[in-house]
Parts: C-alpha cells; structure tokens; sequence
C-alpha cells in the first residue's frame, strides 16, 4: 500500500488542477478509529447513530491519547 501511495503522490503533480485540489481534499477526510473493516467510513470523532453497536474498547470515551 505504502508503495502505491508514493506511486501516486508522484503522479498527483501530472493531473489537471481539478483532481490535484480533489486529491488535496480528500486527503484530509480522517476515518474513525472506530469503523469495522469493510464498512462504510464513520466521521472521525462523529457520535454513532442510536442504532449502531460497537466494542467498548473501540469507543472514543475509551481511547487514550489521540
């Protein structure tokens, strides 16, 4: 993964303006420590809908030292 991504910040500067600014601002979407794998991506430290159950280790209130 880690080889893909260089790959690819090598290319960004090649792409029109639009994609580099998209890319940009992708990039600064965080995901939530908290999302399952293969889920679709919480808000980073956006509050879990009433119906949703997680794991109490895997809760905010539970995790120490961002």
């Amino acid at each position: 993964m880690a080889e893909l991504e260089k790959s690819l910040e090598e290319q960004i500067p090649s792409f029109p303006p639009e994609v580099v600014k998209a890319f940009t601002d992708l990039k600064q979407n965080k995901g939530d420590i908290t999302t399952p794998p293969g889920a679709s991506p919480r808000p980073y430290k956006a509050p879990n809908p009433s119906w949703s159950w997680e794991p109490e280790d895997r809760r905010w209130s539970s995790v120490k030292n961002e």
